[in-house]
């Protein structure tokens, strides 16, 4: 697994590029759309902001990133975020697509009824579309992402639907959001009683200043071992004292785009 002294190095030098790249001039070839999808699982319009790289020569080239939105996507600005990296040779060509949802919409899916319109709105309805609208057939990979109850529905996602989605990342997990109150959190409950066997590779970060987060994540790397699915090498877990805000935020998804699509 990626050790913390690694990743600090990483977010170090993705901060240098990033505030060379704020202050240069060259026009940026990342674009940055809006559009809106109707869906008949959640029955209602979803919102969705599309930031992309551009087109390789070979489309099935093109990667592909859901974004589980729970309103902090608009204040990352994530499109120069990706336009640093791909200047810099950083990351491979890269889709972004975030979701914006509602946090009743977020969980794990199995037994909750409401984080089920959102899995089947993301595999039954969102992926098409988007595979339609861009004309790629098959992406050269997929992933999820989510901060906190979003990062646990990236997790279900990725968990149940591991022949469409390759690599999940969950930023501050929320594994204790239903509150039981139990021995264990029902998530991983749930991921240790799963039948399933996904091939997956896992981004997980969890700040030390909150224990049940960081007790939590920890110990889901220690179930997925167990259950022998995944490498150690196939898991990043990092972790910090720090866990907050924006700008932490920001960059952590600067070291998750690298880990998942860089070269």
């Amino acid at each position: 697994m990626q050790s913390k002294h690694g990743m600090r190095s990483i977010l170090f030098i993705l901060l240098s590029l990033l505030t060379v790249s704020h202050f240069a001039a060259c026009k940026s070839a990342v674009k940055k759309n809006k559009d809106n999808l109707y869906s008949r699982h959640l029955q209602e319009k979803v919102s969705l902001s599309i930031i992309t790289t551009p087109m390789p020569d070979e489309k099935n080239e093109m990667n592909l990133l859901l974004y589980l939105d729970k309103d902090e996507f608009e204040n990352l600005a994530v499109d120069e975020l990706v336009d640093s990296l791909r200047k810099n040779k950083l990351i491979n060509p890269l889709m972004i697509v975030a979701v914006k949802g509602k946090l009743k919409n977020y969980g794990w899916v199995e037994g909750n009824r409401e984080a089920e319109k959102m899995d089947d709105f993301i595999i039954k309805e969102l992926l098409p579309y988007v595979k339609k609208k861009t004309g790629i057939r098959k992406f050269n990979s997929i992933a999820v992402w989510g901060n906190a109850k979003p990062g646990i529905a990236a997790l279900s996602l990725a968990w149940m639907h591991a022949d469409k989605i390759d690599k999940t990342g969950i930023h501050n997990g929320e594994f204790d959001y239903a509150g039981k109150g139990d021995s264990l959190d029902l998530v991983l409950e749930q991921v240790m009683q799963s039948r399933k066997r996904p091939k997956l590779q896992y981004w997980l970060f969890a700040g030390k200043s909150n224990s049940l987060r960081y007790q939590s994540a920890e110990q889901l790397v220690k179930i997925i071992l167990k259950k022998n699915i995944s490498r150690e090498a196939d898991i990043s877990f990092i972790n910090d004292e720090i866990n907050k805000g924006n700008e932490v935020l920001r960059n952590n998804f600067a070291a998750f785009l690298v880990w998942a699509f860089g070269n």
